[in-house]
């Protein structure tokens, strides 16, 4: 019977919600000495209410994001160190009187996203009378989870807030009321926030009371974005002399050209920055931005700096706009649609104060038909003037479709960033020229998503002080000045740049020398290409940061590594850093030694454990097992190598054993071509087609048959009586060139003679020279296709002793054979002229 009265007893607690007293079991301390603050944690622990036994010494308590109904009496009466308070995303409906009792320092508290109405059901008066520290007070996004009809301020709540300073409420329908004159307390309230882009808003209209109340108080910011509204009294503004920034954005009904009249409260105010972006109506579309009514009460406001007017179709400027903002230092006409982005720059560059001009996303800009002929053609000049000033220009995303051709700039004196990406400047011929000093401050440059297939070496001639290059997403893998070394780089004038991207390009390889000037840059991306081991050789002095992820990169080949490691070696205190996240590596046998240098190196490696790499048999392994994978790869590959090794030389025995074989074959051939050479290479032969000689006839005998030779032959044919039957002949003893070799002797004597006479006796055979001298000359026929060999024989010999040339000579030519009968010597003689004179050319 006990047992079912205690569980009963335990549901009904559990039903009533105490279990909100050991519902802090959940929550966490965190103690940060340094910053002297302990934060005690329970934020999204379905909570139903403030949790008991908080520590005294908390400084911070976040409870957003629970099921917390209501905030009792004395719930952080203990807390007197509580800073900072999150209520954030619950289901607060009301504050008790005395629920932040006994806070003293409080300063924060945040109780956006509740069910907070604004009325004294939800804020009793007296909510607030024990925070004098609350600086910071957030109630947005309240109103709009179960909207009450005609709300209104609960102004004598607020009127503790004495030390406000930033107040974030929703913008509750204002069209017939004030803020209440509670809100005359808050003197020390700096901001105030009605927007209603992360809360609800709906103030529709603005009488020129409104802001009654706040005449003395010091508010500098006032936010009014996206409230509705459509329409503002001209006096509504005049109660916050002391306002600094006011932003109407998002009030599409206001409509930009009806504003002039707003703007009569702020003409002795200290408004800087005016923010007036989307507030055009959708009937007010194309429209030209009249200076002269919307800005003439900001006129004499010198301390108007900054101006935006993003979204507002405007397609035109009104001559002579700058007299009406001449100090602007920051102007942002973003998302508009003028009809000819260059035409409205001229008359800006009159805004001597000018540091931020943001010109981009200006869609509907188109040059006129003529002007884009000439674009195209390369004939039109770009005069740029820039304000003296101007720091920042922002013109990216403006569809801009032609090449960068003669470009003129004027006044860009002080420009540091130049920002004209993701328009379709297809191709960056310039020369970009410059006039006085201009570009002489630039430190970035930005060029990206232009689809630009070409850029030339000197483009960036005037861009000395660049320090950061964003170039990606275009296509300058097709530009020979980025892939091709036997092409000028065109970065050399770059000699300050330290960073440069040139990811998404589509680039298959790199120049080697396409850094080589850059001597102080240290990041270098180009991930997302189609990179290969062989297409990326660079030279980088001082890279600290190589990003080459998402390539086809199989490896780094050994010029890289070493380029790499003396980076590393150079730069002790810095880590050189290489992303090779996605790459298709290879742990094959011709990737060992980049896997070895990955083990050894110093270089290090982003996400290297992420890494993976192909093994031969096609698995797939994680670089995780760096070290196997390499103790794999010697081993497999030093099999292969004794393979390889084995294999190239018995490849190469075989290519000499063929060699050998091939020139055993072709000997003689190969002699005589190459005396012929050599002789021709001294011009001792005459012009191919000349066919007189020098001889009639080279004579080829043995020394032992000289006296034959000269008691007979010679006589006979050099001294015969008849004229006609005089022969000159070559022989070596006589006519050999003296310094020469003998096979050159040979070989050109053969050459110089028509014909080749061989005296064949045993000794003849015996003799090595006569052997030459008949391989020559039948060389010689076989070259020149004539028949120049007469064969003489002195004695008899037998087929059995004479060498194979020889014996084939005798097999398929007729001979002389000589006699010692005198009538047989008549004939032989004969005959022997006869043989000798065939084919001479007669003089």
């Amino acid at each position: 019977m006990f047992c079912k009265i205690l569980t009963a007893l335990v549901l009904i607690t559990a039903s009533l919600g105490w279990r909100v007293c050991h519902s802090h079991r959940h929550c966490t301390i965190h103690n940060d000495s340094l910053r002297r603050y302990v934060l005690y944690n329970c934020s999204n622990s379905k909570l139903y209410g403030v949790p008991h036994g908080i520590p005294a010494n908390v400084t911070e308590i976040d409870l957003s994001y629970n099921r917390i109904t209501r905030i009792r009496s004395g719930n952080f009466a203990h807390l007197r160190n509580l800073s900072r308070l999150n209520l954030s995303d619950n289901r607060i409906g009301s504050l008790e009187l005395g629920a932040f009792v006994d806070v003293p320092n409080l300063r924060v508290l945040n109780l956006r996203s509740n069910y907070l109405h604004m009325d004294y059901e939800s804020f009793p008066r007296g909510a607030f009378k024990n925070l004098p520290q609350l600086q910071w007070l957030d109630v947005k996004n309240n109103t709009n989870r179960y909207p009450k009809p005609n709300e209104n301020y609960p102004d004598e709540a607020f009127k503790d807030l004495t030390g406000i300073k930033e107040l974030y409420l929703d913008g509750l329908n204002m069209e017939n009321s004030v803020l209440g004159p509670g809100f005359a307390s808050l003197k020390t309230l700096r901001l105030l926030d009605f927007s209603g882009d992360d809360g609800r808003c709906s103030l529709k209209k603005l009488n020129k009371n409104v802001f009654y109340n706040l005449r003395n108080s010091q508010v500098e910011h006032l936010d009014l974005a996206f409230c509705e509204l459509y329409k503002i009294d001209n006096f509504t503004f005049s109660f916050l002399p002391t306002i600094k920034t006011l932003d109407l954005s998002g009030n599409k009904y206001l409509g930009l050209k009806r504003l002039g009249g707003v703007f009569y409260g702020l003409q002795n105010s200290s408004l800087e920055r005016l923010i007036l972006n989307a507030t055009t109506s959708p009937e007010d579309r194309t429209y030209m931005l009249y200076s002269s009514r919307v800005f003439h009460y900001l006129q004499n406001i010198t301390t108007l700096k900054h101006l935006t007017l993003d979204t507002n179709f405007i397609s035109d400027l009104e001559p002579n706009t700058h007299v009406y903002v001449e100090h602007l230092e920051t102007l942002s006409l973003a998302d508009n649609t003028f009809l000819n982005a260059l035409k409205p720059a001229y008359d800006l560059s009159h805004l001597q104060h000018l540091k931020y001009l943001n010109w981009s996303w200006t869609s509907r800009s188109k040059p006129e038909v003529q002007f884009k002929q000439q674009l195209r053609r390369g004939e039109y000049t770009f005069n740029c003037v820039a304000p003296p000033n101007l720091e920042v220009f922002d013109i990216n995303n403006n569809k801009l479709q032609y090449p960068l051709n003669h470009i003129i700039a004027h006044n860009a004196t002080s420009l540091k960033f130049l920002n004209i990406s993701n328009n379709n400047f297809y191709e960056w011929n310039g020369p970009w020229e410059v006039v006085g000093s201009s570009f002489q401050e630039m430190r970035t440059l930005d060029l990206s998503g232009n689809r630009c297939s070409k850029i030339s070496e000197t483009f960036l001639y005037n861009f000395s002080t660049t320090q950061f290059l964003h170039l990606q997403n275009n296509k300058l893998g097709h530009s020979d000045t980025i892939t091709n070394g036997s092409y000028p780089s065109p970065f050399p004038w770059l000699v300050n740049l330290t960073y440069v991207d040139l990811s998404s390009n589509d680039v298959e390889k790199v120049s080697p020398i396409l850094f080589n000037n850059n001597t102080k840059l240290k990041t270098v991306v180009l991930r997302n290409n189609y990179l290969t081991s062989e297409g990326l050789t660079l030279d980088l002095k001082n890279v600290s940061f190589l990003d080459l992820a998402h390539n086809n990169l199989d490896s780094l080949n050994e010029k890289m590594r070493s380029v790499l490691d003396d980076v590393q070696s150079r730069e002790r205190l810095v880590d050189v850093v290489v992303n090779l996240a996605g790459n298709p590596l290879q742990c094959i046998c011709e990737t060992e030694q980049f896997f070895v240098w990955m083990q050894t190196t110093k270089v290090h490696f982003v996400d290297q454990d992420d890494y993976q790499c192909t093994l031969k048999n096609g698995s797939i392994v994680s670089i995780k097992q760096l070290d196997a994978i390499v103790g794999h790869l010697k081993v497999t590959c030093a099999s292969r190598f004794t393979l390889t090794l084995v294999s190239v030389i018995v490849s190469l025995v075989i290519v000499v054993i063929v060699a050998f074989a091939v020139y055993y074959r072709f000997r003689w051939e190969i002699k005589y071509f190459f005396y012929k050479l050599r002789i021709r290479r001294k011009e001792y032969e005459k012009v191919h087609g000349d066919d007189r000689h020098q001889y009639d006839a080279f004579v080829a005998f043995s020394k032992e048959d000289y006296k034959w030779v000269y008691r007979q032959l010679q006589p006979n044919l050099e001294d015969a009586e008849a004229e006609e039957d005089r022969l000159r002949l070559c022989l070596h003893h006589r006519d050999f060139l003296p310094g020469e070799d003998i096979e050159e002797n040979i070989i050109q004597s053969i050459s110089q003679s028509r014909k080749t006479v061989l005296v064949i006796t045993r000794n003849f055979v015996r003799s090595n020279w006569c052997y030459f001298e008949m391989k020559m000359a039948r060389m010689r026929l076989f070259d020149e296709g004539k028949d120049v060999l007469v064969l003489v024989l002195l004695e008899d010999i037998p087929f059995r002793e004479m060498n194979e040339t020889l014996f084939h000579l005798f097999k398929s030519k007729s001979y002389l054979e000589w006699s010692d009968n005198q009538r047989d010597q008549d004939l032989f003689w004969k005959k022997l002229r006869m043989a000798l004179k065939r084919n001479k050319v007669v003089v």
